[in-house]
């Protein structure tokens, strides 16, 4: 699965070095801004809230995991 990965890495690697310049923004604003430098100007909200769902997925995912090896420990070994 690593060298799987690595192969992936490199084939996108590749992909990326052939776009051309025109993939890029016409006119970009000369003085950027931390809005317009990551592009979240309409949907920034949104952004915002799926960020926070995946926060709360992922420590929740967490503890889940913990919570059954603990558990099966306890099943396994007594406690």
């Amino acid at each position: 699965m690593i060298i799987g990965y690595a192969l992936l890495g490199a084939v996108l690697a590749i992909i990326f070095t052939r776009l051309s310049p025109a993939v890029e923004i016409a006119n970009p604003s000369p003085t950027p801004t931390l809005r317009s430098l990551y592009g979240l100007n309409r949907s920034r909200k949104i952004v915002y809230k799926l960020s926070l769902l995946f926060m709360i997925d992922a420590f929740a995912g967490g503890l889940v995991v913990q919570s059954l090896v603990a558990l099966w420990f306890n099943r396994r070994f007594g406690g």
